[in-house]
């Protein structure tokens, strides 16, 4: 059925590259089989593709979700079984599309529900995605599309907090139109949506049932007006804490996880070899290598902020956790990322849109789809107690400026 749709503006754009793919969605993961699918292949008159299937497909036996009644088994190297010689999908070849999982026939689009609004974008993981998203000079934008939406679809985010029906579009409005304020550093429009989302969680917790709506309207003058806090110029730098504490997170993540992608670990290896472990090479890095590349290009890093504002819901997406600690995550995805992009600058003595683009879609690829990491990571930073505005100031500024 057509449903009305909320969606990023690259999506109709969108073409999956096949073969021809950078990057293959069909190895490293564990891929769900959901119990439709899982039954159509049950009752395949094909024999062959039968054992076939039944080779390679286990039950979750302990698993009572629908969406994740069945797990592909990886093959050698981590890759699909299915995977033909050509990287093509050998279901999807022979059997026709509505053979393949809700998994596999939905990425790389992502499709959320907020209230009764359906909203579609994609997973930055996906190359051609990325491109399509973070290439743009202009900012991400959206638009409103028909879209044939199945009954009871697989949602990837569901939003359905009462207390943020009325507000949610202004919440999110202020949010973007920070963001993509070119008037700013891309820092101080950050340490400006930590300010915003600190007085939207004082409002929402209230008595008075005005409060929130009064905070909103306050925050659209400041933005129709571009009056920006007298704090934004005030807060700390400390580049070699920054280093010392994101490389020491990425570092024991890479030691203690099985990462598939080979594209990650090049840039990673890159980081390395531009840094040397040196924080003091990494502040040169940004000085010379990363200020030049940002000044031209600071349009990429923005459309990755706004587009995980759209795809993830922030700042609802996190139950049982507060606003503001959906912030730090959004935070600390940034900065890890910028001091990948750092350190590889001074690898390769300079940056590019292209060597940005792949390790923008590499790291989403290894990190945004590893739940644990962030829910471990935002541990480590409360038990440090460096979950402050003051603090996140610390891992996004390198030198102070000018709001």
């Amino acid at each position: 059925m057509k449903q009305r749709v909320v969606a990023t503006d690259y999506l109709q754009a969108f073409r999956c590259t096949g073969s021809a793919c950078a990057d293959t969605c069909c190895h490293g993961w564990n891929v769900n089989v959901d119990k439709r699918t899982f039954v159509k292949y049950k009752k395949l008159k094909d024999a062959q593709w039968k054992r076939t299937l039944t080779r390679h497909i286990r039950r979750n036996k302990y698993e009572t979700s629908f969406s994740a009644y069945a797990t592909i088994a990886m093959g050698e190297g981590g890759y699909c079984p299915f995977l033909n010689e050509d990287r093509l999908c050998s279901i999807h070849l022979s059997l026709g599309p509505n053979y393949l999982s809700s998994t596999c026939a939905s990425y790389p689009r992502l499709l959320n529900k907020v209230y009764d609004t359906y909203e579609s974008s994609g997973a930055l993981s996906c190359p051609e995605i990325a491109r399509l998203a973070l290439l743009n000079p202009q900012g991400l934008s959206f638009a409103t599309f028909r879209m044939e939406i199945p009954d009871n679809p697989l949602l990837d985010k569901l939003l359905e907090e009462e207390g943020f029906r009325d507000t949610f579009s202004a919440i999110r409005s202020c949010i973007i139109r920070l963001l993509q304020e070119r008037s700013l550093s891309l820092d101080s429009r950050l340490l400006a949506l930590g300010l915003f989302i600190r007085d939207l969680e004082q409002a929402a917790r209230a008595v008075e049932d005005d409060e929130l709506e009064a905070m909103l309207r306050g925050w659209q003058a400041r933005l129709a007006e571009k009056r920006w806090p007298e704090e934004l110029a005030s807060f700390p730098i400390d580049p070699k804490r920054q280093f010392q504490l994101l490389s020491g997170i990425v570092a024991q993540y890479v030691a203690d996880t099985r990462i598939s992608s080979a594209r990650y670990l090049q840039c990673y290896q890159d980081f390395r070899a531009g840094t040397e472990g040196s924080a003091e090479r990494y502040q040169a890095a940004y000085e010379r290598y990363f200020v030049p590349f940002q000044r031209e290009h600071a349009y990429m890093l923005e459309n990755y902020l706004v587009h995980s504002v759209f795809a993830q819901l922030f700042p609802f997406s996190m139950p049982g956790e507060t606003l503001f600690a959906e912030y730090l995550v959004l935070i600390l995805r940034y900065a890890l990322m910028r001091m990948h992009l750092i350190g590889m600058a001074a690898a390769h003595q300079g940056m590019t849109p292209d060597l940005a683009l792949i390790l923008m879609q590499s790291f989403s690829r290894t990190y945004e789809h590893d739940v644990a990491f962030y829910s471990k990571t935002l541990r480590l930073l409360r038990d440090g107690q460096f979950d402050s505005l003051a603090c996140m100031s610390v891992l996004i500024r390198n030198e102070h400026v000018r709001a």
